[in-house]
């Protein structure tokens, strides 16, 4: 400038204040080495508020510069002094009513001999400029940071990948030192866990800590303010509330920025930011960009939550379909495999890659008609439900019986079909054993039947042979024949009981029985029985278990089993009878013959014959079935085993292959009471007379006159009745004591067991 200003800052020559008065910007001159303004145009008090005078203070133009741009713009102005460089600075300065005006400066150095002696220099407000540029950076950043946050959340399918990422984000983005997402977001919650978390390094937040925050005082009341506000909530400088207590001391905070993110059918999140290396203040478009981000983060996290759901759903499916016990198999329209379940793949010994692809005909053995293409076809396409019963092979070639049903079912216009294959051997084992167990049931009914009769009768007839025998005269020439007579029915009698006790009828004396002793006592009638050629080995594992058997029957089982054993081993051989404890549970039960649960003794007899194939195995309890030649067996012996264990309330299992030899395992319950011993036999007393009444109830005629006889013979006064209710009527009519009653058990209208003398009210020796 040519023209000096006086000291108030205004120009002296009016040409020249009239021209600077005329532009918009502002005009100044200051001294280059001490930045002493000696003239400022008077736009500068219309621009900032400030008079010219006051501009010719000292230092005045450098108080007046914002705080954040001080440094900077003293230092260029220096550095372009020093060189005699033009230079265009653009800075903030404050202005008088407290705005922060935006300036331009061109600057050109005055020099003289080399040194800088004057500043000159325009400054325009370009306050409108730099907000309109900032407003576009704001817009652009904004654009870019959502557009990052988008491409973070289509990239991932899965939820934490994809928080994990747009934290990063969402960190780098906010120039943050932790960016964090947790739940529940809930004032009332017991505690809250930050599930991602994405910090500096130095600065770990609860995340990495693995610390759940209990949710209580000041964490309550950063709870409900961010809860109950709809847009983002600050803390800390500027902000209407200051940093938590517990932020600021546990994790070094000094500014928050957080808000409520609420995801559709999912319990809400709290988002937010941590600046700790700095005081901070949240400007508008932080806290704008900050609102966008939690607004898409909620829709991302209810689309994963959705996709979360549906992942675990079809998870769980095939966790479900995989664990079924029963074949599953998807069909085409063809009946082509396009998917089976684990079991489906176990059953056919093959993988599911193998599967899909093959036809059902590829697997399925069937020879049934209703398995033929075009009949599952045309019913599948009619919409039928088919069940049916064919063989399925396995990749080994072996076959096995299934049910199968398939069910067809549309989806896009597509016709597809669902089969279920149940394997059905053990059912089938099952059915044939009920049947097996059926048909001794009705056997053994009809041999019970005729084994009573048939007693019936010889006792009659053995009685009366007892009776002719001891009258004839040793030699009398009858004699012979009456003692052949006696033996036979006593052979006869032999037969009936064990036909009584194989439908366990049989009239049982339990006691409880030491097993491994009775085994132990039996064993010398064992080996003069089986010969030398059979090796007898005992085997006692149960450690005294006691069964309530009785005992005779018990050993009359065992010996049966010996017989059986010592003719299927001709050759010679071992015979080995164990014994152990087992517990029966009620899974195993059923295919125990509907053994009651509990602890059982289970007795084993095991031989090293021939064996016994399936058809043998199904029949060998039948009364008179046998495999031995015509005049060598009755056939009974195993129905008499079978029978008493039955009636012992137990259960036999046989375990036999031809060549293998067998293993019958008698199961009997175990009881905790005290051992038996046998009695020691006494000398037999000669048979006393007796002149006592007894009250004599059957309702067999014969059977009833022979012990009629009997006891008359012997002395007794003998009342006869032909069953219970007839027994009473004797009884009240008779005047006189009644010493004894021998009464049949099972009788039309009152049997023996309705304790007749009981009912009438009187007594004798019996009762």
């Amino acid at each position: 400038m040519t023209a000096r200003g006086a000291a108030d800052g205004r120009l002296q020559d009016p040409q020249y204040a009239d021209l600077v008065a005329g532009l918009n910007c502002i005009v100044w001159e200051a001294d280059a080495r001490s930045f002493q303004m000696t003239f400022v145009s008077e736009a500068a008090e219309r621009m900032l508020g400030y008079a010219p005078a006051q501009w010719l203070q000292q230092d005045f133009w450098e108080s007046k510069l914002h705080p954040e741009d001080r440094h900077r713009v003293v230092a260029s102005c220096r550095e372009s002094a020093a060189a005699l460089r033009t230079n265009t600075l653009e800075y903030r300065m404050i202005a008088g009513d407290g705005r922060v005006v935006w300036l331009r400066d061109h600057v050109t150095v005055v020099g003289e001999h080399g040194e800088p002696r004057t500043l000159r220099g325009i400054v325009v407000d370009i306050t409108d400029e730099r907000r309109a540029h900032e407003e576009r950076a704001e817009h652009i950043h904004f654009l870019e940071v959502k557009d990052r946050v988008n491409r973070a959340i289509q990239s991932n399918q899965d939820l934490d990948a994809m928080m994990r990422e747009v934290l990063d984000v969402v960190l780098v983005a906010f120039a943050a030192d932790r960016a964090w997402l947790g739940q529940p977001c809930d004032p009332d919650g017991g505690r809250w866990i930050c599930e991602m978390e994405r910090t500096r390094p130095e600065y770990p937040g609860a995340g990495a800590r693995g610390e759940p925050v209990p949710i209580a005082g000041d964490v309550r009341d950063l709870f409900l303010a961010v809860c109950r506000a709809e847009v983002p909530v600050a803390f800390g400088r500027g902000a209407p509330q200051p940093v938590p207590g517990f932020l600021a001391d546990g994790y070094q905070v000094q500014a928050v920025l957080a808000m409520t993110v609420r995801p559709h059918e999912a319990p809400p999140y709290m988002f937010g930011l941590h600046q700790c290396s700095h005081d901070r203040c949240w400007t508008p478009a932080e806290v704008r960009l900050f609102e966008a981000v939690g607004h898409r983060l909620s829709d991302a996290l209810s689309l994963l939550h959705l996709h979360r759901r549906l992942r675990d759903s079809e998870a769980r499916f095939r966790v479900l379909v995989d664990h079924a016990t029963d074949a599953i198999f998807l069909h085409a329209a063809d009946g082509t495999v396009i998917d089976a379940n684990r079991q489906g793949c176990v059953s056919l010994g093959l993988p599911r890659e193998t599967l899909i692809g093959m036809s059902p005909h590829d697997f399925d053995a069937g020879p049934s008609v209703q398995t033929t293409p075009g009949c599952v076809t045309d019913r599948l396409n009619a919409g039928e439900t088919i069940t049916l019963d064919t063989l399925h092979r396995r990749a080994d070639g072996s076959t096995f019986p299934v049910e199968v049903r398939i069910r067809p079912f549309y989806e896009n216009g597509k016709r597809y079909s669902v089969s279920m294959a149940r394997d059905t051997t053990e059912r089938r084992r099952l059915e044939q054993q009920f049947l097996q167990a059926q048909k001794m049931e009705a056997v053994g009914r009809l041999a019970g039947g005729l084994a009573h009769d048939f007693n019936n009768l010889l006792t009659v007839v053995n009685g009366c042979s007892e009776l002719i025998v001891a009258r004839l005269a040793a030699g009398d020439a009858s004699r012979p024949l009456a003692q052949e007579i006696l033996h036979a029915g006593e052979r006869a009698a032999q037969l009936t009981r064990q036909l009584l006790a194989f439908s366990r009828r049989q009239v049982l004396h339990p006691g409880v029985v030491d097993l491994d002793r009775c085994l132990a006592d039996l064993g010398g009638l064992l080996r003069r029985l089986l010969g030398e050629h059979i090796e007898l080995r005992l085997d006692g594992c149960c450690s005294g278990g006691s069964a309530r058997v009785d005992p005779v029957q018990f050993e009359q089982a065992i010996v049966n089993l010996a017989v059986n054993a010592r003719d299927a081993m001709p050759d010679g051989g071992a015979l080995t009878i164990s014994t152990r404890m087992v517990t029966v549970g009620s899974g195993a039960s059923a295919a125990l013959g509907g053994l009651l649960p509990g602890r059982y003794v289970v007795v084993a007899v095991q031989d090293g014959g021939v064996g016994m194939d399936a058809g043998t195995r199904a029949r060998i309890f039948e009364p008179f079935f046998s495999t031995k030649p015509a005049g060598k067996g009755t056939g009974l012996g195993l129905a008499m085993v079978y029978g008493f264990v039955r009636q012992s309330g137990g259960h036999v299992e046989v375990h036999s292959e031809p060549g293998c030899g067998a293993v019958f395992e008698l199961y009997l319950p175990e009881t905790d009471g005290e051992v038996q011993l046998p009695r020691p036999q006494g000398h037999a007393a000669r048979t006393a007379r007796g002149t006592e009444t007894v009250l004599l109830v059957e309702d067999d005629l014969a059977v009833r006159s022979l012990t009629r006889t009997l006891l008359a013979e012997q002395g007794y006064r003998v009342l006869e009745a032909h069953d219970g209710e007839d027994g009473l009527r004797v009884a009240r009519r008779h005047t006189g004591p009644i010493d004894l009653l021998i009464t049949d058990l099972v009788m039309p209208h009152l049997g023996g067991w309705r304790r007749c003398w009981r009912a009438s009210g009187r007594s004798c020796a019996c009762c």
